[in-house]
Formats: C-alpha cells, sequence, structure tokens
C-alpha cells in the first residue's frame, strides 16, 4: 500500500514535544504586554456528557476546543450521516461488510485531501481536508454510532483505528493510506489508547499552531483543558513543555514576576515543580 498525495504543511502531531520555529520566536519580543493568568477548564469540559447522543460527546469536545460556534452543525450534520449510514445497512450484513460500508462512505464524503496539520472539525466537514487525528475522531464517532467495536492505536506519530469483526479478525482503518481498510498486524511501541486521549492529541496539534502565532493565553486554555480531557491518559510531559514556553516567552519579555507567580500557581494546582528553574536555567522553548 502507499500513502496518498499529501499537502505539505508543518505541524504534523508531535507527543511529548513542542515546537517553536525561528519566525515565532522572533514574535516574542514584539508582542503587547498582557497579563497571562492560568485558566480554569473551559466550561464545556463539564459539559461533555450531556452534550447529546453518547457517540457525539468527544466531537463535542474536539469541536469546542477550537472555540468554534459551528457545534450545531455539525452536530446536526454527523447525526444526518449516522441516520444514513444506519437505514443504508442491512441487519443480516456480517461485520465485515458493515466495516466496509462505512469506511468507504466517509471516504465518499468527506477525506479527500490528506493534510498533515488539518486539525479541526469544520476543516474535516467544509474543505474535506482531514489528518490521522480528526479522520480518526470522525470514524470513531460514526462506527460508535452504528455499535461497531472500535477502539483506537496509537504509534509513534500517528494514530489509527482497529475494529475487531470477530474474535480471530482485526481491521486497520487508516486513512492516511489510498487503502484505508486492511488486516491489522501489530507493532512494538503501539498501544490502545481511549478517545480522551485521541482529543488530547487534536488539542496537542492546536497548540503548536497557537504556538506558531504567538498566542499564548490560548496555548495555555488549550493545555488545561487538554489536561482534564485525558483523565489518566494525559501526557504529563508535554502539558509542562507548554508551560514552559510560556515561562521563557515571559522571561524574554523581563516579566520575571510574572513567571514567577504563573509558576506558582502551576505548582499548586499541577504539581509541577521547578518550571521556572528550569526556563531559568535553558531559556529556549522546546
Amino acid at each position: 500500500m502507499r500513502r496518498p498525495q499529501v499537502v505539505k504543511t508543518t505541524g504534523f502531531l508531535q507527543t511529548g514535544s513542542v515546537s517553536l520555529p525561528f519566525t515565532a520566536l522572533a514574535l516574542l519580543f514584539s508582542l503587547p504586554l498582557v497579563a497571562i493568568e492560568l485558566p480554569v477548564p473551559s466550561a464545556w469540559v463539564d459539559r461533555i456528557s450531556r452534550s447529546g447522543p453518547q457517540y457525539l460527546r468527544w466531537m463535542y469536545a474536539a469541536q469546542h476546543l477550537g472555540n468554534s460556534d459551528d457545534w450545531p452543525w455539525v452536530s446536526a450534520r454527523l447525526q444526518d450521516m449516522a441516520a444514513e449510514a444506519r437505514s443504508a445497512i442491512h441487519p443480516s450484513w456480517s461485520a465485515t461488510r458493515r466495516l466496509r460500508w462505512l469506511v468507504d462512505f466517509l471516504q465518499d464524503r468527506l477525506f479527500r485531501f490528506y493534510t498533515e496539520d488539518q486539525s479541526t472539525i469544520e476543516g474535516v466537514f467544509r474543505e474535506y481536508r482531514y489528518n490521522c487525528v480528526t479522520s480518526s475522531l470522525v470514524f470513531l464517532t460514526l462506527a460508535q454510532a452504528l455499535n461497531l467495536p472500535v477502539r483506537v492505536l496509537h504509534r509513534s506519530a500517528h494514530v489509527f483505528c482497529l475494529v475487531d469483526v470477530s474474535s480471530t479478525q482485526t481491521y486497520a482503518v487508516d486513512y492516511g493510506w489510498v487503502e484505508p481498510l486492511f488486516p491489522y498486524v501489530g507493532q512494538e511501541g503501539e498501544k490502545v489508547v481511549g478517545p480522551g486521549r485521541l482529543v488530547g492529541l487534536l488539542a496537542q496539534n492546536l497548540i503548536i499552531t497557537a504556538q506558531d502565532r504567538g498566542d499564548w493565553q490560548t496555548c495555555l486554555r488549550l493545555a488545561v483543558d487538554r489536561w482534564h480531557l485525558e483523565g489518566e491518559e494525559r501526557d504529563r510531559e508535554a502539558f509542562y513543555k507548554t508551560l514552559h514556553n510560556v515561562l521563557v516567552r515571559l522571561l524574554l519579555l523581563n516579566r520575571k514576576t510574572d513567571a514567577r507567580i504563573l509558576a506558582l500557581k502551576v505548582q499548586r494546582e499541577y504539581g509541577a515543580h521547578h518550571l521556572l528553574d528550569v526556563a531559568l536555567a535553558h531559556p529556549g522553548p522546546y
């Protein structure tokens, strides 16, 4: 199998590390001296379980990470697609046939342009652009709506879905390939993760985008929301590195008092010790 043509961009999914290009570093000195506060989790985090049909809860989270107002439209679109799938799939079909139908259905309707940094749900539905995270999230949502036994697999800097069609047969669903459905063969270094972790990876892509434009308050908001969404699967290293980069930004602006206050709040709320010391000793972003 070979991968489809990829739209070359920056900001591919990263886990455990956060990059900051030189152009963004240059912006650190020209940003206005606005107060940087440690945010509390966004109000919508507590509303995930009340977001409508259960299969929509993690899509609801992904949509709100970007502060989008499009959730009613996206929700209606997803529910219409779920209803269309239920009416098209015959009850007598085998699990394999149902799976193949859903894979082809989504490829025909949504997944047309593989773009590494396409990290918004609106981008999937309005521009038909996707990456491994957004396509896995959409597939997970529709598979759950159809009661298919779907899981998410994290392998290095890549994620895709697994579906068990029988006790002895598992298929991988990976829209990064020309043929997105194929028998699954396990590899070392991969891990099954929950949907909260998948949404957290989407948040990480958005954090990278916010860093590229020097929007550090958004970085903090996304990092805090990600922390609460991922639960026991949270990526502490990525969280602390985001906070480190914000502290570096404050130090470069000679705002040591603000940096110290923020570091103390982080230590109190999230148990992150010595972040300010590290930022002072290594005054460069990750």
